[in-house]
């Protein structure tokens, strides 16, 4: 009973790792990877895993609060429920084409950030730099 407390506030909760499989991923190109996840004290269900493509703009106006802008590019969601068991690991693989967006490669980052959505307690996060590099 106390074990499922601790997990319903994010404390040994399930975390999440999202690995790219291909290591350059260059425009209108297909992105594979896998979520992982790692079960933590009790049994907890997901909801649905979002993965987002995020390019990240260096914010010049010096008007702004803000130094980095965050430009969402594209969005895979997994929707499904499926039990992560207590210290269990799952995989969940997945692929999505990079769309043709207009993207500085040069001057900005790309990131992939992973939302695991956990049934009655904190959710999973995850964020990692994508490389990508443009066609020439």
């Amino acid at each position: 009973m106390f074990n499922k407390l601790l997990t319903s506030i994010g404390i040994a909760s399930i975390k999440a790792d999202t690995r790219i499989e291909n290591e350059v991923n260059y425009e209108n190109d297909l992105i594979k990877g896998v979520v992982i996840l790692e079960g933590g004290n009790t049994d907890q269900k997901v909801n649905k895993i979002e993965i987002t493509l995020i390019e990240r703009i260096q914010n010049d106006d010096k008007t702004s609060q803000f130094s980095v802008i965050d430009n969402e590019l594209d969005t895979y969601i997994y929707a499904g429920d499926f039990t992560v068991g207590a210290k269990e690991v799952e995989k969940v693989h997945f692929q999505f084409k990079l769309k043709n967006h207009d993207i500085d490669v040069k001057n900005n980052k790309i990131y992939m950030r992973t939302h695991v959505f956990i049934d009655l307690s904190v959710d999973a996060y995850d964020e990692d730099e994508v490389p990508v590099f443009k066609n020439e």
